[in-house]
Formats: structure tokens, C-alpha cells, sequence
């Protein structure tokens, strides 16, 4: 079973994601180029978003975080870090009471599994790994160096991460230490288990993802200009020859209203979050639809202020394969007789669903957010706890 968001934001002179090159993130579409959020950067948003909040059952706001939602799920949240073994497993272990020489053999020994076996450092790869995780490595390493092993003898360490066979073979104590390491898959904190990660070595295991985000992009051509600025510079002689500025530069500015799209694979969340219950996992679900709609990439905030205008929302469930609704917006979208983008935009959203409905059949349950304007809590709220009520019947 999954859950679709669809959404239409829109930003005014703003540059909500850029690249390299300082320019406005593209992608051409339907023969057009079109202006694009990379699905990076709304995640990143979502994780990182200090300002969320929600209605509390009191009626007052209450913070809507994603380290809230851990805390009120029993969970934790993962590190996005290439310093984990620095800066968290090496100050656990001289706390354990190694000496400060023998600390650092057994980070880097640790720190050597998530690495391909022979596979040169790399200080600058940042690396997913739940806070639990953490604990449970520096456990391990604890019972390794009771069994008397090496840290820098790879052949003794890196076996019993890769192989069953010599697992099996290791001190009782070593076994349960890495077996409790890989017993959960939410042991990658909340957001490691909802976005997923790659482990390269045999440290950790894979996370899949749960949630499916898409690059988010305009439903017409990009929409551009180049805007000149200048920086005061208060100490200089306004009367001479260079009139108070001290630099001067183009960056670029952008319009538009972006079609954005998210899936939640609820057969995969269902095994990242084993232990939670069902109304847990639809509780995580509706925030994952509330943060979607309301979390900001952060470039260029304060030059810009760019906090989108949400036009709608549309969040679906059911069992069929999910598909995107960016063709609706192939032939691209313009303001005409007097009517709106946004306006134009939602009837072209309406007309994709019926004609998907037709080709691939409909989902099982469906709701607009604009049903739910007027209620005693904000639509996109009110929008989020229905999708959670729905997929707890639904179960």
C-alpha cells in the first residue's frame, strides 16, 4: 500500500535551491526548461526544519519537528556526519575507559567497516548512522576487546560483520554485541529509517527507503532575471569616487509554482519501523504530509524570504503502483483570461486525476486540502490527521 502527496507551492523573486554554479536548478520537461527543486534539498528541509509546529490537543501550537516526532515515538534520530567515528565513538570508548591510543585503534578499526575491505580513508564521505547505532558499535568494540582481538588486524574484526559463519564462531558476549547492532532496523534513527542509506562496507546494513521524493518542478518554463545588488560600505566617502559601495554582483531570481511529489511505501515502513504500532506508523505518516507541505529549503532566506505559498495539496492511498502527476503540466501552464496560474494549474491537477483514474484505476481513498478549510485546526492539519485515521482502517 502507499501514500501520495501532490502539491502546488509557489515562490515570488525568490531562489529556493541553486547550483553550482549559482544559477537556479533545471531540468527541461515537455520541451521546455523548466525551474527545479532537487528532492535533496526538500529533504534535507524536512529533517532539518526548526520552525515546524502543529496544534496541540489544547488548541495551542506545539513544535512539529522532526526530533519531536522521534521523542514521541520512543526513537531517535540519525547523524548525517563524516566525523561519527571522531566526534561520537571515540570520545564513548576513552569514557569506557581505553586509553586514548587504543580509543583510536578501535574507531578506526569501526570506522574501516563501512569501507569496500581494502579500500583507502575517506575523512570527506558523510555517513548515515542512528545515535542507537552508535552506542551499540562502541558496545561491540567493548566486547571485542574483551575477547582479546585486534583492532588492527582487519581479518579478525571485519568476519564477524560479514559472515554468519564466523559470528557463530566468536565469544558469546561478541555475538550478542553485534547482533543487538543489527537487530533493528530503526537502530538508523528516524530519519536514516524514513529516507533510507547506503552502506557501502559491512558496518551497518542498507536502510531502503520509505519515503519517495521527487525533484519538485515548475509547471511552466523558468521564469528568470538577473538582479544587480551592491553593498554599502558605511565607513567609505560617499562624495568620492567610490560612492559608499565596497562590492557589487548579479545573482539570478526566480518565479514560480512548482508541482511537487512524495510516496510512502508503507510495506517498507512497516518493516524499517517494525516495532512501532500501527497508529505510530500512520502518526509518522501524517507528519511526513505535514512537513512535506510546509518545510523550506533555506538558500538565499535573507535576501529573499522565500516561504512558498501552499495552492494545494492532495494526498491519496491505496495499493495500486503510485504515478506522478507532472503530466498534467506537459503542455506548460499560462495565466489566461484574467485567471491565475494556481487556478489553472489545480483544474489541469483535477483533469491528470481523472485521466490516471481512467488508465490505472483509482486509489482507495483520496482527499483535497481545500475540503478542509474552516475547521478548528488548519486545512493541512486537518488534511494529515484524516490520511492517518484512513490508514489505520485501512490496515
Amino acid at each position: 500500500m502507499f501514500i501520495q502527496v501532490h502539491s502546488l507551492r509557489d515562490y515570488a523573486v525568490a531562489l529556493p535551491n541553486r547550483g553550482q554554479d549559482g544559477l537556479a536548478k533545471r531540468a527541461p520537461y515537455g520541451g521546455v526548461e523548466r525551474q527545479r527543486i532537487s528532492s535533496q534539498s526538500i529533504k534535507a528541509a524536512m529533517r532539518d526544519a526548526d520552525d515546524l509546529v502543529r496544534t496541540g490537543a489544547d488548541g495551542k501550537l506545539v513544535p512539529d519537528q522532526l526530533a519531536d516526532l522521534a521523542r514521541q515515538l520512543g526513537l531517535e534520530t540519525s547523524v548525517r556526519s563524516a566525523l561519527i567515528g571522531d566526534r561520537l565513538i571515540h570520545p564513548d570508548l576513552v569514557k569506557a575507559g581505553l586509553p586514548e591510543e587504543e580509543a583510536t585503534a578501535w574507531t578506526d578499526a569501526l570506522m574501516g567497516l563501512w569501507r569496500k575491505e581494502g579500500a583507502p580513508a575517506a575523512d570527506d564521505t558523510p555517513l548515515v548512522v542512528g545515535r542507537q547505532e552508535c552506542r551499540a558499535l562502541v558496545e561491540a568494540a567493548l566486547a571485542m576487546r574483551e575477547a582479546e582481538l585486534k583492532p588492527n588486524v582487519p581479518k579478525e574484526i571485519r568476519p564477524l560483520f560479514e559472515k554468519a559463519t564466523a559470528l557463530r564462531k566468536a565469544p558469546e558476549k561478541v555475538q550478542k554485541a553485534i547482533t543487538a547492532l543489527r537487530a533493528v532496523k530503526a537502530h538508523a534513527g528516524i530519519d536514516g529509517a524514513m529516507f533510507g542509506r547506503m552502506a557501502t562496507g559491512v558496518g551497518v546494513y542498507n536502510v531502503d527507503s520509505a519515503v519517495h521524493v521527487a525533484h519538485a518542478l515548475t509547471v511552466h518554463p523558468i521564469q528568470s532575471v538577473s538582479d544587480f545588488f551592491s553593498v554599502q560600505d558605511q565607513l567609505k566617502d560617499l562624495d568620492g569616487d567610490d560612492r559608499g559601495g565596497s562590492h557589487i554582483n548579479t545573482s539570478e531570481l526566480t518565479s514560480g509554482l512548482f508541482y511537487g511529489y512524495l510516496v510512502i511505501d508503507l510495506r517498507q515502513l512497516r518493516e524499517n519501523f517494525a516495532e512501532l504500532a500501527e497508529a505510530q506508523r500512520a502518526q509518522l505518516s501524517a507528519w511526513v504530509v505535514r512537513a512535506f507541505a510546509r518545510a523550506e529549503p533555506a538558500a538565499k532566506r535573507g535576501s529573499t524570504a522565500p516561504y512558498a505559498g501552499l495552492r494545494e495539496c492532495v494526498v491519496e492511498i491505496g495499493r495500486r503502483q503510485p504515478r506522478t502527476l507532472m503530466g498534467a503540466f506537459e503542455v506548460p501552464v499560462e495565466a489566461v483570461g484574467g485567471r491565475s496560474l494556481s487556478d489553472i494549474a489545480r483544474e489541469r491537477l483535477r483533469a491528470g486525476f481523472e485521466e490516471m483514474d481512467g488508465l490505472c484505476g483509482p486509489p482507495g481513498w483520496r482527499s483535497w486540502l481545500r475540503d478542509h478549510i474552516g475547521g478548528p485546526v488548519p486545512a493541512i492539519e486537518r488534511l494529515a490527521i484524516v490520511a492517518g485515521d484512513q490508514l489505520c482502517a485501512d490496515k
